[in-house]
């Protein structure tokens, strides 16, 4: 997913240009990741193999926003496509499984877990889905669930001013190279 700060897998690495980030209410985040959960058109549109860069990011959390300087996505990630089936392999090293439907994909979600300190282990979730444009563009969202497990979680969130469970929307347009 997209955890930094020594930790790795899930941790997806998005270092980009433009990239903004803002809080926004619980209700407000799942009306915007419910974009992609509607019908797929007919043409089934399949994405090019190769490398996707990233061409916008848009962050937006329901109480994680204070967290936001642990989120590292790289420039972009892999696509290798058998079928209407893909692998989105990402650059920090996650593998995601996804199907497309019409114009849609959907990606099996990619778990993981973090014990950054002995007192804390960060816990995430990540869910991707979109739509294709083409088989050249495309556009989406990692949603990305972080949970917190040990005595110092608590403290954590004095400290960041966070409430754990909470979700990022990583909302991002690609390209094929």
């Amino acid at each position: 997913m997209l955890i930094a700060t020594g930790m790795n897998r899930l941790l997806l690495l998005i270092t980009l240009v433009g990239c903004s980030s803002g809080n926004i209410t619980t209700t407000e985040l799942n009306e915007a990741l419910s974009q992609y959960d509607g019908r797929p058109s007919e043409e089934t549109i399949k994405p090019r193999n190769g490398g996707w860069s990233y061409t916008s990011i848009d962050i937006a959390s329901d109480t994680c926003s204070n967290l936001i300087d642990l989120l590292e996505l790289g420039s972009g990630f892999e696509v290798e496509r058998r079928g209407t089936r893909f692998t989105m392999s990402l650059d920090g090293g996650d593998d995601a499984d996804c199907t497309v439907g019409g114009d849609l994909f959907d990606c099996a979600v990619v778990s993981d877990s973090v014990d950054s300190q002995d007192a804390v282990t960060l816990r995430t979730n990540m869910d991707t889905r979109g739509a294709l444009y083409s088989p050249d563009a495309m556009e989406g969202v990692h949603e990305v669930n972080l949970s917190c497990d040990g005595a110092g979680c608590a403290l954590l969130e004095i400290a960041r001013d966070v409430n754990f469970p909470c979700t990022f929307g990583v909302f991002y347009t690609a390209a094929a190279r």
